[in-house]
């Protein structure tokens, strides 16, 4: 994902530069919004712990390094988009501060378009914050499984009828109402991001799962299709996935008249995978058809079956 070293300044920090293709990358490909590919707003999470990794490197103990505990304050600022199907360039720049725990990293995705008479447009997609550190991760155990009903669910079908993500992109199997909470359950048989970038650390899909699970809630209860905006702070833990099912638990919650969503990854067996708190979205321009829009106004509530 992070190809290659560009530039360091003392004020800015360092500058890491690749150029992604939609037509080699299926994730990109399977997000593309009206015809036109998006950059996933998880796959630039990942690249800001790629990035915040790489800067920490030179500064690690002789014999341990530092380790990414959590991330703040990630805001969605500008999408990525991939015009006519090609190539682009994109630049991460991260900058490091010591704080008490160890690292904060102050990351920012940007781009540069040259435009006409040799003009150049200069774009900061996202920003957020890393931080690291030298001590260990504690990772949450035997968290209670949330528990699959055999009430009312919303299918897979359904789901991607209303989202318009394609097959690698499409991680719910199924969603239903746990009281005032919503479940998705993970589509085990994805084809991984993985298999394009390995030795992922956030587990892009995941963090998607999460996003989905709070759109299916959104468009349910206002009728809104919502992009990811921002999340509050993010919490990844270094469970594998081990073939069991694996469900995101989002709660819904209103502050000063905006949706906020909280969501947590976790197993049928109780390992937790991610803890997300605060994520907001902002909606698409298009308003999906209400046949698409009914079985998630069943799921919430809003409607009977």
């Amino acid at each position: 994902m992070l190809s290659h070293l560009t530039g360091y300044s003392p004020d800015s920090g360092i500058t890491l530069e690749v150029t992604l293709d939609p037509q080699e990358k299926a994730y990109l490909r399977d997000h593309s919004i009206n015809g036109i590919p998006v950059l996933p707003g998880v796959v630039g999470i990942e690249g800001f712990t790629r990035a915040a990794k790489h800067i920490s490197s030179a500064l690690a103990a002789a014999n341990s390094g530092f380790e990414v505990e959590r991330l703040e304050n990630i805001e969605f600022l500008a999408p990525f988009k991939f015009y006519g199907n090609r190539s682009r360039a994109m630049a991460w720049k991260a900058g490091a501060t010591r704080v008490q725990e160890g690292l904060r990293v102050d990351v920012t995705l940007e781009s540069d378009t040259e435009r006409v008479m040799g003009k150049v447009d200069h774009v900061q997609h996202f920003k957020g914050q890393v931080y690291l550190t030298l001590k260990d991760i504690v990772t949450p155990n035997n968290a209670v499984p949330p528990k699959w009903g055999k009430n009312n669910e919303v299918t897979a079908a359904e789901i991607y009828q209303l989202f318009f993500h394609g097959p690698s992109f499409q991680v719910l199997e199924a969603a239903q109402r746990s009281g005032n909470n919503v479940l998705g359950r993970f589509n085990n048989s994805l084809i991984d991001i993985n298999a394009d970038e390995p030795g992922l650390f956030t587990t892009p899909l995941l963090i998607e799962l999460c996003f989905q699970t709070a759109g299916l809630w959104e468009a349910g209860s206002t009728g809104n299709l919502g992009l990811p905006h921002s999340i509050g702070k993010l919490r990844v833990y270094r469970n594998v996935i081990n073939g069991t099912s694996i469900f995101a638990e989002v709660k819904p919650k209103e502050v000063d008249g905006q949706l906020f969503f909280d969501a947590r990854v976790v197993d049928s067996k109780g390992n937790v995978y991610l803890d997300l708190s605060d994520y907001r979205t902002t909606p698409q321009v298009d308003t999906p058809e209400d046949h698409h829009l009914m079985p998630m106004k069943v799921l919430v509530g809003k409607e009977r079956k």
